[in-house]
């Protein structure tokens, strides 16, 4: 069943990105956001096979001028992610990053940087922060 919801959700964006239109600056109307386990395979936290995935993901993004953003949650659910992962011994780590720290694909002092200045690792990337509250998206607009 999630492979087929998967799917529908590729197809989709496939077709919204095929009428997409680019203004005069190289951008679209269309903005994408990224979740935290898109920013952890950006940020080459997960492996070089899912780096380059994510990667041509994002470069299809901007290749059509879809501006790329991540909201401010899940910033700090990445954080959260890498924590729990460094916070344990090696021998009890498990994931996506703790399997490529032990291939040698990352190291735990990048995780460690990541973790104390994720603004600055996703900056790098070329990703901005949305600071939109959305837990306030349910209110009634103030008038």
């Amino acid at each position: 069943m999630t492979g087929i919801v998967s799917s529908i959700l590729i197809s989709e964006i496939v077709i919204e990105l095929s009428a997409t239109q680019k203004t005069d600056k190289g951008k679209s109307d269309l903005n994408a956001y990224f979740d935290a386990p898109i920013l952890i395979h950006l940020l080459d936290l997960s492996g070089r096979e899912r780096h380059e995935f994510a990667s041509s993901l994002k470069k299809a993004f901007e290749d059509r001028g879809v501006v790329i953003r991540v909201f401010r949650h899940s910033v700090e659910e990445m954080v959260r992610v890498l924590r729990a992962i460094i916070d344990k011994n090696a021998g009890q780590r498990k994931g996506m990053t703790a399997s490529a720290i032990l291939r040698g694909e990352t190291t735990v002092q990048i995780v460690k940087s990541v973790i104390e200045n994720p603004e600055d690792a996703i900056s790098s990337i070329g990703i901005a922060i949305d600071e939109t509250d959305l837990t306030r998206l349910g209110e009634p607009l103030a008038r």
